[in-house]
């Protein structure tokens, strides 16, 4: 590991100095500048990415679509998934931080989007274990409840999700835990349904891959949770559809 940091600082001493491109035009020395560090970050990124899946290698064969939606909300049935989830949240919680710096990198983004789609299985799973008592808020669950929100965040930094459903971490301490699964599903159908290039490319414009009409139906969804949560959540309301429904 330290030998692949060590790489890693060996890239950005490698980027040209201020001196070596003194003899360009102002213009050309700062487009020059700012491309090299671009790329100086999108080499760190991918060091960290490979890093990452290293430490995630496992022998379980990926659950397909399929699976995934024969057991969601419950938790899911293969290895893989509880292997992956417990690193995050008990072995080494600090890999989300990690998730999170290489968020913006979209090479690293493709990489690990089977991983954030593990999570987010594991996520729901964990809710939908909570809502036994559908009156209790999900912000009784102070422990989970912010490695949620975390994810939730990477997801709209990776441009994983489209706007507006991509702002649903700003909610989630204020809906209880059965309308919490509830939305983490229409999260994971947003996901598979609407953005067949899985998920990538989504900007927080009002451009959307996909099908806006499935798109629609679930957005249906959130508007019934808002809905349901209107004492709390009514200032919400201009922030979730206000885009969606100049699409209608």
């Amino acid at each position: 590991y330290q030998r692949r940091v060590r790489e890693s600082h060996s890239v950005s001493s490698s980027v040209p100095t201020s001196s070596s491109s003194s003899l360009l035009p102002s213009s050309a020395s700062s487009a020059s500048s700012a491309s090299s560090t671009q790329h100086t970050s999108s080499m760190k990124s991918s060091i960290l990415t490979d890093l990452l899946l290293e430490r995630l290698n496992t022998n379980s064969p990926l659950p397909t679509v399929e699976q995934y939606n024969e057991t969601l909300p419950r938790r899911p049935g293969s290895e893989r998934d509880p292997f992956i989830f417990n690193i995050f949240l008990l072995t080494n919680p600090i890999l989300i931080e990690l998730i999170d710096l290489i968020s913006q990198d979209r090479e690293s983004n493709e990489k690990m989007i089977w991983v954030f789609e593990s999570v987010l299985a594991n996520v729901i799973g964990q809710w939908n274990s909570e809502t036994g008592n559908k009156s209790v808020k999900s912000s009784n669950q102070c422990l989970f409840l912010p490695f949620t929100c975390r994810l939730l965040e990477i997801a709209r930094k990776a441009k994983y999700l489209p706007p507006p459903v991509s702002y649903s971490a700003e909610i989630l301490s204020e809906i209880r835990c059965a309308d919490m699964t509830n939305l983490l599903m229409t999260i994971w159908r947003v996901l598979k349904d609407l953005t067949p290039s899985k998920g990538l490319g989504c900007n927080d414009q009002e451009t959307f891959p996909g099908d806006m009409k499935i798109y629609s139906h679930w957005m249906k969804s959130v508007k019934t949770i808002l809905k349901k949560n209107i004492q709390s959540l009514a200032p919400y309301f201009s922030r979730f559809f206000a885009l969606s429904d100049k699409l209608k």
